[in-house]
């Protein structure tokens, strides 16, 4: 009985052992149960998503598409992709190129190679063109002149005054060259008078060329005496106005005749101006046109016919004071020297007179 008994006994505990060696401990089969049943889980919601998750997936995944963003079908990977980048990560991984200093070789440069260009011409040569047109344009200017003022005497011709205006025109004129006349008489006997001060002042340069103009005048008076007018078969006598003019506030009427001999007072201003000017710089004298006796006189070129003498004596100094101006200055604002003749602007002239047609 003992012998069985422990035979059992014996038995028994073999049969233990066996069976712990073999069987899995109760907790480790039980988390192995619990993982199996969690993937059974996901598994099963996996393939329970309803249309909608799909569909909102899909749309999801259209968007990335079109902003040329990367499909992926991780979820978290994507919105890495969309989270900005950490700015030390992002130097660790791309570190900036250094850029060079300054005694570091820099690239050589290549120079521009310019295409080849004509020559300059010659500064002489262009001069020369360009006083060429001026003299040319000049020349076309004057030429219109004499066209308009000869197209302007063939209409007064064809509106002559009648013969009692023409009278009356005729008496006036006779009167006006006797008063002229006495009125020379009388300036001319106060030169020498003139020409003593300058020499006393030093005033040499001014000397020499008022001993000139009272030379001039003389002359030319001498000339006009001598001349003998055709009354009646001068066209300025019967000649109707066709021009009316202003100065000092009134206004005045003149022909052809009267308005070509204003154009005449304002060059001869401007050439005696523009003489006594450069004779008052050459003296180191001070700028004064007005005591200048060219000026005061203001009567070179005028005869007593065709205007008033008053009249011719304000244009005369218009041109006188511009010219004086050029010359004491040294330069042409106002005019040209044509070979020695100071000449007024034409368009200077046409501003001044301000000649309107009458109608």
């Amino acid at each position: 009985m003992n012998a069985i008994n422990f035979k059992w006994l014996a038995l028994s505990a073999v049969i233990s052992l066996t069976i712990a060696g073999t069987s899995p401990p109760a907790n480790a089969q039980q988390g192995h149960q619990d993982q199996q049943a969690s993937q059974d889980s996901q598994d099963g919601k996996d393939q329970k998503k309803t249309k909608k998750q799909i569909g909102d997936e899909k749309a999801a995944a259209d968007a990335n598409a079109a902003a040329g963003r990367p499909q992926s079908d991780n979820p978290q990977r994507a919105a890495d992709h969309e989270r900005p980048a950490n700015p030390q990560n992002n130097a660790q991984q791309h570190p900036a190129e250094p850029r060079p200093t300054a005694n570091q070789e820099r690239p050589a440069h290549q120079p521009h190679v310019a295409a080849p260009q004509a020559a300059s011409p010659n500064p002489s040569d262009a001069n020369k063109q360009h006083a060429a047109d001026n003299r040319q344009a000049a020349q076309q200017r004057s030429d219109a002149n004499k066209q308009h003022a000869a197209d302007n005497r063939q209409a007064a011709q064809q509106r002559r005054l009648p013969p009692q205006q023409q009278q009356v025109r005729i008496q006036q004129q006779q009167q006006r060259v006797t008063q002229y006349r006495q009125f020379v008489a009388t300036r001319m006997a106060t030169s020498p008078q003139r020409l003593t001060s300058l020499q006393q002042s030093n005033r040499m340069a001014q000397y020499s060329y008022q001993q000139s103009y009272y030379q001039r005048l003389r002359d030319q008076q001498q000339r006009y005496q001598n001349d003998r007018f055709d009354y009646n078969n001068d066209r300025y006598f019967y000649s109707a106005s066709i021009y009316r003019y202003n100065y000092g506030g009134h206004w005045y009427e003149t022909n052809q005749y009267g308005a070509d001999l204003f154009r005449q007072a304002l060059n001869y201003g401007y050439q005696e101006g523009f003489q006594a000017g450069r004779a008052d710089r050459q003296d180191h004298w001070r700028y004064d046109y007005r005591n200048s006796y060219g000026y005061q006189d203001g009567n070179y070129g005028y005869n007593g016919y065709y205007a008033r003498q008053e009249d011719y004596n304000y244009y005369f100094r218009q041109g006188f004071r511009r010219g004086y101006e050029d010359g004491y200055y040294s330069r042409y604002r106002y005019g040209h020297n044509d070979n020695g003749n100071y000449i007024l602007a034409a368009v200077l002239i046409t501003s001044i007179l301000n000649l309107q047609h009458m109608r």
